[in-house]
């Protein structure tokens, strides 16, 4: 039978994030970042690892090129995302636009991961091929819009019934209000 710290040890989770940074991570910084996170339980802080230089960051695109600093921790304690990119930001007194947060479970950071460099360029390969036929020729059109036109619409019941409303075609017909025909009045001075 297991004894009870046995059981506690098994039930102790790790979290692991990833910081990434839009500006260069020195090992002071890296020092007072554990410091920082030391609130979350903080397992492991990994050394900075530098990217190369690219022209658009996936992250921080905004910032134009540059090259992005990957710190992988591990801690103990749940948190979120924003609350480790606050503490962070807090610390090193940088801006939050510097600043992404990851986890391992982000779709992106997977999707990434799972990628796998083709071996063709994009523009040496050919395009798919589809089965849409010629949908949107002018031929397909007429054709579809003369079917439209010869449909038969029919109705349950064909009525008899006249309409129950003035017929505006005669001359004494009566207004919509029920009164005889309206008279214009005569204009028969010019003068005011």
């Amino acid at each position: 039978m297991k004894t009870l710290l046995e059981y506690i040890q098994e039930q102790q989770k790790e979290y692991k994030f990833r910081l990434k940074f839009a500006v260069p991570v020195t090992p002071e910084m890296h020092d007072k970042l554990e410091s920082a996170l030391a609130k979350f339980e903080v397992k492991k802080v990994g050394k900075p690892k530098k990217t190369i230089l690219q022209g658009r960051p996936m992250d921080f695109a905004a910032t134009g090129p540059s090259e992005v600093y990957i710190v992988d921790i591990v801690t103990e304690y749940p948190a979120t995302r924003e609350a480790l990119a606050d503490t962070v930001v807090n610390a090193l007194r940088i801006s939050a636009s510097h600043v992404v947060v990851r986890t391992e479970e982000e779709p992106l950071e997977t999707d990434r991961a799972d990628k796998e460099p083709s071996d063709k360029a994009l523009l040496q390969s050919e395009y798919e091929k589809s089965d849409h036929g010629d949908m949107h020729s002018n031929d397909t059109l007429e054709k579809q819009h003369k079917e439209h036109k010869s449909q038969a619409f029919d109705f349950a019941a064909k009525s008899d019934a006249k309409s129950s409303g003035p017929e505006f075609s005669s001359p004494k017909s009566l207004s919509p209000l029920g009164s005889t025909k309206v008279k214009k009045p005569e204009v028969k001075s010019a003068a005011r």
